[in-house]
């Protein structure tokens, strides 16, 4: 991987307002099935591995959103 390419992917990019707003929908809806599921889970491993995995969930879709050309 040269240079260029790394910087790319590892520097953010200040978004533009479409893509803002995007990622605004992603936390939107991201919060939305947390707090629905975090109802209906009983803690334990599970619910934390089920929030975890939320977590990485909003970081790609925010990073496809960022990377995105449209």
């Amino acid at each position: 991987m040269d240079e260029a390419e790394l910087r790319a992917r590892l520097n953010p990019v200040e978004p533009s307002e479409e893509k803002a707003e995007r990622h605004r929908k992603v936390y939107e809806l991201c919060t939305a099935l947390g707090l629905a599921l975090n109802e209906l889970v009983p803690s334990g491993r599970e619910k934390s591995l089920m929030v975890t995995h939320l977590e990485e969930v909003v970081v790609w879709a925010n990073k496809g959103v960022a990377r995105s050309r449209a």
